[in-house]
């Protein structure tokens, strides 16, 4: 064969050979039962913890690899619950839940340090105020199964959101614990 059919055929098997050697992106769906994702806040004399009740989650990686390539996090701060039904209603209200409902983070780097550390930096957005974060990450994968888990601290004024005060002695410090531990299979 010669001419045009076979610059045709050329850059077909070009192209199907260029193809085989890409890894197809696998999505990785969360097994809620057995993920978690919590808030610890301390306050004068004791602490507590709001768990996320709902949430989308999406993470893509490579197929085979343990390494996210898109990762996106997004939930509505009426499903953090913190056990107790008046702190629940006083953070929705300091958190202007009819005017900001929402939050989110957004991977925009996976990070292998020299010593193999692994980080995520991405933008995370509460009450209507985003900043970048990066935070270290341990992520596993055996088989089909990923558990990635984490740690991230967090000063709620960076968000615009005052100190919390009552009875002019309670005061929740506004450093936040995000932990973190999420199971997915990958798909």
């Amino acid at each position: 064969m010669t001419g045009p059919g076979r610059r045709r055929h050329l850059l077909a098997a070009t192209v199907m050979l260029l193809g085989a050697g890409l890894s197809a992106a696998e999505v990785f769906v969360p097994d809620k039962a057995r993920s978690r994702i919590a808030v610890d806040a301390r306050a004068t004399n004791h602490s507590f913890t709001g768990i996320l009740t709902a949430y989308d989650l999406r993470i893509e990686g490579r197929d085979g690899s343990a390494e996210p390539t898109r990762v996106e996090l997004k939930w509505d701060f009426k499903h953090l619950d913190t056990a107790d039904k008046k702190r629940n209603r006083n953070m929705l209200k300091w958190l202007e839940h009819a005017r900001t409902p929402t939050g989110s983070f957004v991977m925009t780097k996976w990070i292998r340090d020299a010593k193999g550390r692994t980080f995520s930096r991405g933008k995370i957005t509460i009450h209507g105020v985003t900043r970048e974060v990066t935070f270290p990450c341990t992520i596993r994968r055996e088989g089909h199964s990923l558990t990635a888990s984490g740690i991230a601290v967090l000063n709620y004024k960076d968000f615009g959101l005052p100190i919390i005060r009552q009875l002019a002695i309670l005061t929740v410090k506004p450093e936040l614990r995000i932990s973190f531990r999420l199971v997915g299979t990958a798909k």
